[in-house]
């Protein structure tokens, strides 16, 4: 069995205040699918809480953007995704009080992070 690589488009979001109470206000705004993933653009997003030790000290929206061996994605669509990302990270920080950050990343099939 081969590994491959699959790209990951994520934001991490710090709230100012409660994580929780704020990850619960922002799905309440949001477009939730049945599978509990948000829809970011024409993108299902799923989400988790950040935790340092046994604090919260973020959330993340991440999406799977290749999953398969051999899929790829031209860097024009990957960059388009980001910057929607973005729009979206920048009304939810604004509303929110949240500092946010775009991360690209990439795992292989047994979960060991590449970047």
């Amino acid at each position: 069995m081969s590994t491959h690589p699959n790209v990951i488009l994520l934001v991490a979001l710090r709230p100012d205040g409660l994580t929780r109470k704020t990850l619960r206000d922002i799905l309440a705004e949001s477009d939730v699918d049945s599978l509990d993933r948000v829809k970011i653009d024409s993108h299902s997003y799923s989400y988790h809480l950040i935790m340092k030790s046994e604090d919260e000290v973020g959330i993340m929206f991440f999406d799977m953007v290749t999953s398969q061996y051999g899929q790829t994605i031209a860097w024009e669509k990957l960059e388009a995704r980001k910057n929607n990302l973005e729009q979206w990270a920048k009304q939810i920080s604004a509303r929110h009080y949240c500092a946010y950050q775009i991360s690209v990343s990439a795992v292989i099939g047994n979960g060991i992070n590449l970047l």
